[in-house]
């Protein structure tokens, strides 16, 4: 993972960055409320939306494990560089049971981290943990390797699933031809989809 960081940071203008503000763009939001970004990481995507929405307050959880050069630490402090502190909250938790109250959230993200949670091969399991938190009328955008078999298994059963799970609208786009990357990238994310919907 740390090979992959460190190519994304140092080709293609920081590819990274590209895919925050693709999901944040996709998100076409108001900007009203409360938001949540699922496997923060560093905290950039939470930083983001805070920078780009000023009058929402976001929170950010990941579970900060072994083998990530993360930690809470370092969310805050890049919070506080970005003069977003005040709005923007990071906790330790797991996108498996998300340690909030049904419909708290008007918009939930999430940047390549649902297929990590490997304990939970049905990753509609991990949709509907995102649907409880989120407020009738809310928005999610998720941002994964969706169209790997490995993780997500067959994409119209997928999706199949995905549209009986009471959704007022689903989508499923590929990434890479929104991102354009280079052959290297294109290759790696080569599964790469934006998985959007409304409560």
């Amino acid at each position: 993972m740390l090979i992959i960081y460190v190519l994304l940071n140092n080709n293609d203008k920081n590819i990274q960055h590209k895919f925050w503000d693709l999901i944040v763009e996709r998100a076409n939001w108001k900007g009203l409320g409360r938001a949540l970004d699922i496997g923060t990481g560093a905290g950039a995507l939470a930083i983001k939306l805070a920078m780009k929405f000023p009058e929402i307050e976001v929170i950010g959880i990941d579970n900060w494990g072994i083998g990530w050069n993360y930690s809470q630490k370092q969310c805050e402090s890049n919070a506080k560089l970005a003069g977003v502190q005040d709005r923007v909250k990071f906790i330790k938790a797991s996108a498996e049971n998300i340690p909030f109250e049904n419909e708290e959230f008007d918009l939930v993200v999430s940047n390549f981290v649902l297929h990590e949670v490997r304990n939970i091969k049905n990753k509609v399991l991990l949709i509907q943990e995102i649907l409880r938190i989120l407020k009738p009328g809310g928005k999610f955008l998720v941002q994964d390797e969706i169209y790997n078999k490995k993780h997500y298994g067959d994409i119209e059963q997928f999706m199949s699933k995905m549209q009986k799970i009471g959704l007022k609208k689903i989508t499923l786009e590929r990434t890479p031809k929104e991102v354009n990357f280079s052959k290297i990238f294109s290759k790696m994310f080569k599964a790469a989809g934006i998985l959007f919907g409304i409560k």
